[in-house]
Order: structure tokens, then sequence, then C-alpha cells
């Protein structure tokens, strides 16, 4: 038998946080950022697990977060006049959302889980705290998101869908009002 107490609880909440610093650290967006930009962000995360077929976001929904896999495998669709269209699998220490997160704007994917997906949700409120210490960020995610996109969208294209590019740092820097 296991007794909890306060410590045992304390003990427990160190290593989640843990847990969550770790996940901030492996992701591309912001391995680069500070200790003290991490664990703000570790700080804002949320704990999201799902089941396998579950949907984990829709497109065309609106959300303000961006997902990171701890464990699992999750499919991208995007929904196309011929149909649905997988643009990507992704799996441990992927991140997905973030264009909701960075400029508020409707999901541009589906993406359903293929095996169990261990997940953590990070709001606007914790990336807002280190855009507004640190301006420069939103320069530096651009560049990692518009290649991202560039790949989605040469995809798109291949299909046959149009794609409109647009100027994405002006999209954060006014979601963020910064």
């Amino acid at each position: 038998m296991i007794k909890e107490n306060e410590s045992w609880r304390d003990a427990q909440g160190r290593q989640e946080f843990d847990r969550r610093l770790a996940a901030i650290r492996r992701t591309e967006l912001f391995a680069n950022f500070s200790e003290p930009e991490q664990r703000t962000l570790a700080g804002h995360l949320i704990h999201a697990p799902f089941a396998a077929g579950d949907i984990i976001t829709r497109q065309g929904a609106v959300a303000h977060w961006l997902y990171l896999i701890i464990q699992g495998e999750a499919k991208v669709l995007v929904d196309s006049p011929d149909g649905r269209l997988l643009v990507a699998t992704l799996r441990d220490g992927a991140i997905f959302g973030e264009m909701g997160m960075l400029t508020g704007e409707a999901r541009s994917a589906t993406v359903v889980a293929v095996t169990s997906v261990d997940c953590y949700r990070l709001d606007k409120e914790g990336f807002a705290k280190i855009l507004q210490q640190r301006p420069e960020v939103a320069t530096e995610m651009t560049a990692i998101v518009e290649a991202r996109n560039a790949q989605r969208s040469a995809l798109l294209t291949r299909s046959g869908q149009a794609v409109v590019p647009g100027d994405l740092l002006s999209r954060i820097r006014n979601f963020f009002s910064t």
C-alpha cells in the first residue's frame, strides 16, 4: 500500500514538472529558449491523452494552443475536393497546432490518433509571457513555422489545392499585440 502524504504529492508534482520541461526541451520551436523561458512554458502545459481513433483537433476549429506529442502516433489530414489527404504522420517529440496558438487562426488540418497518444497542450497565455519579455522570439519562430508550412504547401499544391501565402510574422505580432 502506498501512503500518499504531502511529501509524496510534492515529489509527484516535481516529477510531472520535470516531464513537462523535458517535453519543451525536445521541441524544435522551444529548444533555443532560455531555461527560465522553458520553465515558464512548462508551467502552462496541460496533460492531454488520446485513445487510438480519437480526433485530437479538427480542420476549421478555432483553438489557441499547440500540442506536444510525448508518446504515440497521429496522422495529419487535410480535407480537399478529392477527399481527405494525408499530409504527415507525427510521432514522439512532434508538435502540431502551432498556427492556432501563434495566430489564432482556425485549424488547417484534422489530426487523428493512430495509436494511444500522450500529449501536452500549451496555451496562448504561457507563450504570451515569453513574447512580452522577448519579442524577437516571434521572428525566430516564424522561420521554423514557415519552413513547415512550405513543406505542407508543396504537398497541397501537388494535389491541386491552392495555397495562399501570408505574412506570418505580422499575424503573430497582431495576435499577441506586440
